[in-house]
């Protein structure tokens, strides 16, 4: 689990190449995501959405982290955004 928390942090492999992808994208009036969206941020666009990940991916990970695994925050497992990954 270590090492995937690694690859997946701010300067992990993997974390560098997700942060360079969008995580919603609209193609002809469709909008295509992972895992759905939550009510919170569906009025926000897609390039609000898309920066707001990639931030919380970058520089408050932990935040999003110490969120993510607190059942009592409303967020867990899904998150704010809906992704259902354990970051």
């Amino acid at each position: 689990m270590l090492e995937m928390r690694v690859a997946f942090g701010r300067n992990g492999h993997y974390g560098e190449l997700i942060r360079k992808l969008n995580a919603v994208v609209k193609v002809n009036g469709i909008v295509f995501l992972h895992g759905g969206i939550s009510p919170a941020v569906a009025t926000m666009s897609c390039d609000a959405i898309n920066t707001t990940v990639r931030r919380e991916l970058a520089t408050d990970i932990d935040k999003v982290r110490r969120r993510a695994a607190s059942p009592a925050s409303g967020h867990a497992k899904t998150g704010r955004f809906g992704i259902g990954v354990s970051l």
